[in-house]
């Protein structure tokens, strides 16, 4: 899971991601506040109501979330590391930091952002996303859970009891 890993395991020490509890938090609400729902056409039948709707939470570009400030990883040097776009876009990217690896571990924080990890210079090694966090724009941890059936079967329920309550307040 992102989630965990990037507040408190080998991801956060991999991107160094300084306060990630608080720029998921911050995506997450980005996605929240996007969401587009446009009835296709709805229908009824007697007391059936028989439709199709299309639900928008995420943008397939990424743009909503990519902008923001969380979306970045400022470093000790003034350079920006663009952490969330690495996760959902350039996975098949596996050079993105060249002659560096991360070299993880307990580590005091003035040599560490984090406390977990630290890049290490290795001519022989080039640093990318490890490969279980790796994505691509149509395949990366958003999609995996947006597609996956446990959030496909709650969010049918959610839908179904918004509606059922809607129509029992107009009938």
């Amino acid at each position: 899971m992102v989630q965990g890993s990037a507040t408190r395991g080998n991801l956060q020490a991999e991107l160094g991601l300084t306060q990630p509890e608080l720029k998921l938090k911050e995506i997450i609400n980005e996605w929240s506040d996007n969401i587009k729902i446009t009835p296709e056409f709805i229908t009824t039948f007697g007391k059936q109501l028989q439709g199709k709707l299309t639900i928008g939470i995420v943008l397939s570009s990424y743009n909503d979330v990519l902008g923001l400030n969380s979306a970045i990883q400022d470093t000790e040097k003034g350079d920006q590391l663009e952490w969330l776009k690495w996760l959902l876009t350039r996975g098949d990217d596996r050079e993105i930091i060249m002659d560096y690896r991360v070299k993880t571990g307990n580590f005091s924080t003035a040599s560490s952002r984090t406390g977990f990890g630290i890049m290490v210079k290795d001519t022989q090694r080039s640093w990318g996303v490890p490969t279980e966090f790796a994505g691509s724009p149509g395949s990366n941890f958003v999609t995996r859970v947006l597609n996956g059936k446990n959030f496909q079967d709650a969010l049918v329920l959610l839908i179904k009891g918004e509606l059922v309550e809607s129509l029992r307040r107009i009938t």
